[in-house]
This record gives C-alpha cells, sequence and structure tokens, in this order.
C-alpha cells in the first residue's frame, strides 16, 4: 500500500568549495511504492535517463569541450531529501578535492539504507563514507556522504551515488540517484621573451621592458612571488602579485633595469608559482655604460705674439657605446674680456648626434694682448642633456722676436770732418708682421751727430721672418768720443734700444824704422793711423836720405806715383791714394838697396809732405835705416877709382865674369863677403892697366844667397852686390 505523503518543494543548503556560498539541492517528490511493479520500472527509468549525461560529460572532456555546470535539485518530500546532482568543481591535478552529499529522514521511523553505490568512468572519483551493508537513519536525522576527486590528469569524470532503502515500519522503499561531476585541471606557465636582453645604459639611467606570462593550463594559475637579486634590475608594479591567472589569461612582469656599475651585469627573474615545476628563471642581462666624450682637460695654444691670433682645433671625440646628442657648445665670458673665441656659432636649439667613435672639431682662436701666462676665466663646456664636459684654455703672450745686426752699433774713428754711414738691420724672427712706429736717435755723450740720412715712412711693416734696413750716419766734428742711443717702437707694443757709439780723431803719418843688411835692400813704410780714413787725394813726399849708404830702388804706392831721385839722397815722390787704405794705412813703401855700413844708423828725413785738404798730425818727421855688414866703409876717393864693372854668369859653368877697372900701374884686392859680412877670401889682382879686365871667379863651392864683392885698390873701395841663384 502505498503511503501518503505531502508534495512540497525544500531548498537545502550544501556549501560550495570554491566560493563558499550556499547552493540550492532542488528536491523533486518521487513517489514509490514498494508493492508495485511500476515503481521499480521508475527506478530503472531514472537510471537511464542520467546515463546520457555521464557519456555526454566524458565526450566533452576528451573534446577539449567545457563542462557546463549542472544544476543542483533534490528529492524532498515529508520522509526523505537529498541533491539530485553534485559538482565537485576542477581539481588541481595531484591534489584531492571532497564533496558531502547531505541525506535526511523527515519520517517520524528510522530508514534504512541497504544500497549506497557510486558508479564513474575515473577511479579518482570514489566514496569515502564507510558503509558495510546498511545504513540507518533515525528519524530528523542527517547523514552526510563523504565523496573524494583525486585527479591524474586534466579530464573531467562523471559519476553517480545510488540510494536505495526503506522505511522500517512502514515498509515504504525509496530510490535516488545523484548525479556526480568532476573535473582535473592543471596550470601551465608560459614566459615570453624566453630572456630581456637590455640594450647599453647609462648608469643612473633607466629602461623598462616586460615578460609576458600567460596561463595556458585548465587550472588558475597562482603566481606566488617574483624574485630578483636587486641591484640594477627590479620588478614594477610589485602591488600586483601575489596574482592569480585563470587559464588562458596573462599578465605583464615589467622589469626596469638601472645600472648601478659599468660593464656587463646579468641577473634573473625567478617566478614562483603553482605550476608544475615550482620556479621558473628568465635570464635578463644588461650593460652600463659611462658616457665618455674624449676631449682635453686643457688646451695650450703655446706662445703667440701680443696683438697677433693664432687658431687651432678642439677634437671632441665619442669614446662610449652609445650615441650621444651634444646640445651644446659654449665659452662663458666673465666680467674681463678674454682672449679666446669660438669661431663657430652655436644657437640656441643646436644639436650634433655622435655616433660610437664619432669625432667634432671645434675651432678656436687666442688674441693675446698682454704678455704672461693667460689662463681662461670660463672653459669651454661641451654639454648634453645630462653630462657637461669642460677644457680649460690657456696660452701665453709674448713681445714679438726682434733682432738687430748688432747689439751695439760702433764707427770707427773718423778724421775730424768726415762722415759715414753704415747700415742697421732689423729683423723680424716671428711669422706675424709687426710695424715699426716711432725710431728716435738721443744723443748721450760727445760732439758728434748722428742721423738718419733717408727719410723713414712710418709707420714701416716689416713682415714676418723678414727685414728692413736703416741707414745711420755719423760725423766727426772734433776730437773724442760721441754717444747716441736709438729707440724703436714697435706694434704690437715692444721699445728696442741700440747703443751707437762713433769718435773723431786727427790722422798721425809717420815713417817706420827698418832694418837691412849689407847688399840686401832696406824698405820703409809711410803710414797714416789710421788708416782707411783719409778721402782719396793726391800727396806730395820729399825724403832726404845718405846717397853713400842707401840707394832707391822701388817705390809700391797704395795709388799712383811718380818718383825721382838726386845725386845728393832727395827722393820726390808724387801721387794719389785711394779712398780705402788698408787697414795698416799704409800709404806707399819706397825699397832701397844698402851699400855699406860706414853708416850703420841711417836717418831718412821727411823734409815735406802734403795731402790736401787733411789735418794730419806729425808724431816722427824721419825714419830710421840700419845697415848691418861689413866693417870697411865706402869712402870717398881721388881720381879714377877702381870699379867693378859687371858680374856675367857662365851659362856652362858654374863660374861668373867680374869684369873690374884698376888704375894703371896698381895692385887691387877683390874680397867675398856673405850676406852678414863675413868675409870668405881675398884674392889679389893682376896689376892694374887702366882698361877694363876680366876675371874669372868659381862659385861652385857657394851656396845660394847674396854675396858681396869688394874691389879694393888703396884707399878705394868699391862694393857690387852678388846673387847666386
Amino acid at each position: 500500500m502505498a503511503i501518503p505523503r505531502q508534495q512540497k518543494e525544500t531548498e537545502e543548503g550544501v556549501e560550495d568549495r570554491r566560493s563558499g556560498r550556499p547552493s540550492s539541492l532542488l528536491s523533486t517528490p518521487l513517489p514509490l511504492q514498494t508493492d508495485s511493479p511500476l515503481s521499480w520500472w521508475g527506478v530503472l527509468l531514472a537510471f537511464f535517463a542520467f546515463l546520457p549525461l555521464s557519456l555526454q560529460a566524458q565526450k566533452n572532456v576528451a573534446e577539449g569541450v567545457a563542462l557546463p555546470l549542472p544544476e543542483a535539485a533534490s528529492l524532498s518530500d515529508s520522509l526523505f531529501s537529498a541533491p539530485d546532482t553534485a559538482y565537485i568543481g576542477l581539481t588541481r591535478v595531484g591534489a584531492c578535492d571532497t564533496l558531502l552529499l547531505p541525506i535526511t529522514n523527515h519520517s517520524l521511523f528510522p530508514l534504512l539504507i541497504d544500497t549506497l553505490q557510486l558508479f564513474a568512468n575515473h577511479s579518482s572519483l570514489r566514496l569515502i563514507t564507510p558503509f558495510l551493508d546498511t545504513l540507518t537513519l533515525q528519524p530528523g536525522e542527517t547523514r552526510n556522504l563523504l565523496i573524494e576527486f583525486c585527479p591524474t590528469d586534466s579530464v573531467c569524470v562523471d559519476g553517480s551515488l545510488t540510494l536505495a532503502g526503506n522505511f522500517l515500519s512502514t515498509n515504504q522503499w525509496i530510490y535516488h540517484q545523484v548525479g556526480i561531476r568532476a573535473c582535473g585541471g592543471r596550470p601551465e606557465i608560459v614566459v615570453d621573451p624566453p630572456q630581456i636582453n637590455f640594450r647599453p645604459t647609462r648608469i643612473n639611467s633607466c629602461l623598462v621592458d616586460s615578460f609576458v606570462v600567460q596561463n595556458v593550463g585548465n587550472y588558475p594559475l597562482q603566481i606566488s612571488q617574483l624574485v630578483t637579486s636587486g641591484g640594477s634590475f627590479r620588478i614594477l608594479r610589485p602591488s600586483l602579485f601575489p596574482l592569480t591567472l585563470l587559464p588562458d589569461e596573462k599578465e605583464s612582469i615589467v622589469v626596469e633595469f638601472c645600472p648601478d656599475r659599468e660593464g656587463n651585469i646579468a641577473d634573473s627573474l625567478a617566478i614562483w608559482s603553482n605550476a608544475d615545476g615550482g620556479a621558473i628563471y628568465r635570464p635578463l642581462a644588461g650593460e652600463g655604460v659611462i658616457v665618455r666624450l674624449l676631449l682635453p682637460d686643457t688646451l695650450d695654444f703655446g706662445t703667440v705674439v701680443v696683438s697677433s691670433c693664432r687658431d687651432t682645433l678642439m677634437v671632441v671625440q665619442n669614446n662610449s657605446p652609445l650615441p650621444i646628442t651634444l646640445t651644446e657648445v659654449s665659452l662663458t665670458r666673465g666680467l674681463q674680456t678674454t682672449p679666446f673665441t669660438l669661431l663657430e656659432n652655436y644657437p640656441q636649439g643646436w644639436q650634433k648626434v655622435l655616433k660610437p667613435q664619432d669625432t667634432l672639431q671645434i675651432h678656436l682662436r687666442f688674441c693675446p694682448s698682454d704678455t704672461g701666462k693667460i689662463t681662461s676665466d670660463n672653459p669651454v663646456v661641451v654639454a648634453e642633456s645630462e653630462e657637461r664636459w669642460e677644457t680649460v684654455l690657456q696660452g701665453v703672450g709674448r713681445l714679438p722676436i726682434i733682432g738687430f745686426s748688432t747689439s751695439t752699433l760702433n764707427f770707427p774713428p773718423l778724421p775730424i770732418g768726415r762722415c759715414r754711414d753704415t747700415i742697421l738691420t732689423i729683423y723680424n724672427f716671428d711669422t706675424t708682421s709687426v710695424s715699426l712706429i716711432t725710431a728716435d736717435l738721443i744723443k748721450l755723450a760727445g760732439a758728434g751727430s748722428f742721423e738718419f740720412p733717408d727719410p723713414i715712412p712710418l709707420p714701416l711693416l716689416v713682415k714676418g721672418m723678414d727685414s728692413i734696413q736703416l741707414r745711420i750716419r755719423f760725423c766727426a766734428t772734433e776730437e773724442g768720443e760721441t754717444a747716441s742711443r736709438i729707440t724703436l717702437q714697435f706694434e704690437p707694443k715692444s721699445e728696442e734700444e741700440i747703443e751707437i757709439r762713433g769718435s773723431g780723431l786727427v790722422p798721425v803719418i809717420w815713417l817706420d824704422t827698418t832694418h837691412a843688411n849689407a847688399g840686401a835692400n832696406a824698405m820703409l813704410t809711410l803710414r797714416v793711423w789710421p788708416g782707411g780714413l783719409i778721402n782719396q787725394q793726391d800727396f806730395f813726399l820729399k825724403l832726404r836720405l845718405n846717397p853713400d849708404a842707401l840707394f832707391t830702388r822701388k817705390v809700391v804706392a797704395a795709388g799712383s806715383e811718380r818718383y825721382s831721385q838726386s845725386n845728393d839722397g832727395v827722393v820726390e815722390i808724387n801721387g794719389s791714394h785711394p779712398s780705402d787704405l788698408p787697414d795698416d794705412g799704409t800709404i806707399f813703401q819706397i825699397t832701397f838697396l844698402g851699400l855699406s855700413t860706414g853708416k850703420p844708423v841711417n836717418h831718412v828725413a821727411i823734409e815735406e809732405f802734403d795731402i790736401a785738404d787733411s789735418i794730419l798730425r806729425w808724431d816722427t818727421l824721419h825714419g830710421v835705416v840700419t845697415l848691418s855688414g861689413c866693417e870697411v866703409g865706402s869712402l870717398p876717393g881721388v881720381g879714377k877709382r877702381a870699379s867693378i864693372r859687371s858680374i856675367q854668369p857662365n851659362p856652362a859653368s858654374s863660374n861668373v865674369t867680374l869684369t873690374y877697372l884698376s888704375p894703371e900701374g896698381r895692385v887691387s884686392t877683390l874680397s867675398l863677403y856673405d850676406y852678414l859680412g863675413g868675409k870668405i877670401s881675398t884674392i889679389t889682382l893682376p896689376v892694374g892697366s887702366g882698361e877694363p879686365e876680366e876675371y874669372l871667379l868659381d862659385l861652385q863651392e857657394f851656396p845660394r844667397g847674396i854675396y858681396m864683392i869688394e874691389l879694393v885698390e888703396r884707399e878705394e873701395r868699391h862694393l857690387y852686390p852678388l846673387l847666386i841663384e
């Protein structure tokens, strides 16, 4: 007999594992009659109605189709309630989830459940609640059945839990089937790119790049921690983590590279998640760069002449692996004017990109206005957006190097009334031109005068490495020294001084003293001191000499001359001398033949001397010729004297033929003396016949030289020089 029961709908709360919210379990009245065959057919129909659901779920899992959550339903009447379907949810592969299925006895009689079976298409779904043979629910009792799901792969599992029993007092049967679905899943992490290589980055600058993390699995990916070693790499937006990514979701991990040192820097990003394998590591690499611009700390222009300029190049080179964008080249000027300038214009907004190893040439000019070392108050500045480089400029200003042909200009002594010109050469030893702007003569002492005989066109340009000449004239007006100073001023500002000196004098004229041997030549020289100072003029000279000792042979003058000699020993010379006499002042030389030593000291008196228009001083009025030789003298004789007429050499031998004249009836002797007056031999000639006679002299034994032959007859003596060649 069927037990009537009230049909109603009830809601039973079942806690969801994921959300914690109760899900509605709808119970549908299931009238069962234990004594009716139709009731069993209803159980079978319910079982086969659930079977297609399980098969379709497996197919969906195999094809990768996400399964929809089945709607919760419940079997409920006034006697019994249990859910119709249950979903365990997505469970991590390798982990386990459980599901509590509540069943409640609402009747007043104990409920004996003798059938409790779980059917599933995979062993990962199983019933945990112990069940021996029967399970009894007392009136009003609720019993939770524990279902466990431990997936081993990312698949969905479908199953059903079958309940069957009866109420003990009424013997009313119940049958209920709960459809169960569970899916296994695992997170899978993909990080792209495999690594990040930052391009070279300046120290204290930063670059940003990112990894993209994606969950390609079917289970939520939980990124719990991101770790780097710190230093140059750091994670931006750290507040995003820990982070959960659902399947197919992706997120960016932003990494910032701020190098703290120069050179290659390596690190790795550790991504900790619940994916298999634990943390994964992605390499990080970058290069820290110090921007280096090669330029000199100091640029030296060297030494430059004041008021001139020198240009030079300053080369700037990018010596770093990064391009540098220069935005400024400037030479900041201070309050004072600076001799340094930039030759190019670098306006505001100027830019120049220097690739690695590229260079920039900066043209600079140095124009010193003063002497000494000059250093710029403000350096040359080369700048970019973040860096500034400076170069100090320096140079030395100097006066031009002016040289002169002499440091002191000395005129030779001049006779009074005489003028003389000389040349002062001014050299410019610099490559830049200078200008002579003033030339002054300042007298220091003396009565003479200095002047520039030629007009000087001031300013007078002296080109670089060139010279100019100034003519200077000195005129002697009295005896004594005259001194002056030449002051020369140049532009660029430079002043030089040259001392000049000259003297006036009265020339001195004299005959010197000489010495000769008997039979040899004696030479007297007429000199003027200082030589070379008397203008070209005619002169007249009258000399008186001893005719017995000296005989004029030759006159050698500096100019043209005419001379004559009288028998009484007077020599008259008329001649002229050139304007430039030799340095020793020689006007002329006169040669005498020394005939005897009867008067060893022979004076040559200057009886008269005149040079037109010249003031002369006479220190010595005569010359002296000292003769040495034989002791005999040549004295005046009476009547016809013995004499040597000639000496003829014999070409065939070393003999000579002496032709002599000896008075008739007289006996003469012939003596031979050497050039010092020593007697060599004496022979007696035959008695004279009064006619010229010849005598053969054998000179074979005598060496070359000057000899004196003496013919003596009583008191008469005659000397004749003999040259043996």
